[in-house]
């Protein structure tokens, strides 16, 4: 995550992705973010067991505690992957990237 970083991106490490709070969401997005990438452990490689899944249901808002309503669910992304796939995940960054600033000019 260290490696997305740049003058425009921020990253925030957690030692399991399941630790993220949904409010943080809402958070950034009030404060100044244009949106928000999740990423975490390949869908069944959680060491924590559920980091993902449970963060999946957050964000949908099937599990307490879920991402509040008026968090606008198309600014936040989520892709699981290993570190294997980090040059998927570098493109995905980038296509977000893109897909905000263009989405902020029209």
């Amino acid at each position: 995550v260290e490696r997305l970083k740049d003058a425009g991106t921020a990253a925030v490490v957690m030692p399991c992705v399941g630790m993220l709070p949904p409010t943080l969401l809402d958070y950034a997005l009030k404060n100044g973010a244009d949106g928000v990438f999740i990423t975490g452990c390949r869908e069944g490689d959680c060491f924590q067991r559920f980091g993902n899944r449970w963060t999946d249901a957050r964000v949908s808002g099937k599990r307490e505690p879920h991402m509040l309503k008026r968090t606008p669910k198309e600014k936040v992304v989520v892709f699981w992957g290993s570190k294997s796939e980090f040059s998927e995940l570098s493109e995905t960054v980038k296509d977000y990237r893109t897909g905000l600033t263009e989405g902020a000019e029209s």
